[in-house]
């Protein structure tokens, strides 16, 4: 069968199998927008209902390795169509396949951090590093997370919370070192040296900020904000190499 039908088909199964979750349940207490339904502990009737979808979705999928990927592929696709409360639907829905996911938890992580929930989302994140230490792309969304922290502190506080401020930047560059060591692909490499470069502008040092632009160029530099570029040369000329 062709790919897409039948992730088409898959969606349309999924959604009817967790169609009472979504109805029956109380949004206030058990919401399907939120990572793990809320993390709210779940009554013997709602386990029902979500283990009565789960054994669906397996059934239709013909085992849970394989309803897990689709499930998660399906998280995906809605996030990169702009659908992200659908998405954050099909995360739980994976979630409740394998709680102990790490690509789950990555995925909770950037919907969060898209949402505006950034201290939830370093949570999520966290928890996804827990599963795969080594997990790149959750190791720099980390940094990513704590740059923006850092920058909430400075903004709100000023040099009261200095320390802490330097602290979070110095965490986030640890990550980024880290995950740069790690990641194989060049689409994330140039993601990796790009937030990198950034946190390193921030921090004025501009020539350091230039060798990771130039890193994430090596990699396809598809990660590279020309807006960003245009400031970094008003603070410091791009060196010639």
């Amino acid at each position: 069968m062709n790919k897409c039908l039948w992730l088409i088909i898959l969606a349309a199964v999924t959604s009817i199998c967790f169609a009472d979750t979504n109805k029956e349940l109380d949004r206030n207490v058990y919401s399907n927008e939120l990572p793990m339904y809320g993390g709210i502990e779940r009554t013997s009737e709602q386990k029902e209902i979500d283990d009565r979808a789960t054994k669906k979705v397996i059934e239709y999928a013909g085992n849970k390795e394989t309803a897990l990927k689709q499930t998660i592929t399906l998280a995906w696709q809605y996030y990169y169509n702009g659908d992200i409360k659908t998405a954050i639907k099909r995360f739980n829905q994976a979630w409740l396949l394998d709680p102990n996911n790490t690509e789950v938890f990555y995925g909770f992580g950037i919907i969060m951090a898209e949402k505006g929930n950034n201290e939830e989302a370093i949570n999520m994140f966290k928890k996804a590093l827990e599963f795969n230490p080594k997990y790149a792309m959750a190791m720099c969304n980390l940094g990513r997370a704590y740059k923006d922290k850092a920058l909430t502190l400075a903004r709100n506080f000023g040099l009261a919370k200095e320390e802490e401020t330097i602290n979070y930047f110095k965490q986030a560059a640890n990550l980024y070192e880290n995950a740069a060591q790690l990641a194989i692909l060049d689409d994330d490499l140039s993601y990796i040296y790009y937030q990198w470069a950034v946190i390193l502008a921030m921090n004025k040092n501009f020539k350091e900020a230039w060798d990771k632009i130039n890193l994430s160029r090596k990699h396809g530099g598809k990660s590279i904000e020309e807006g960003f570029v245009r400031h970094l040369s008003m603070e410091m000329p791009e060196p010639i190499r």
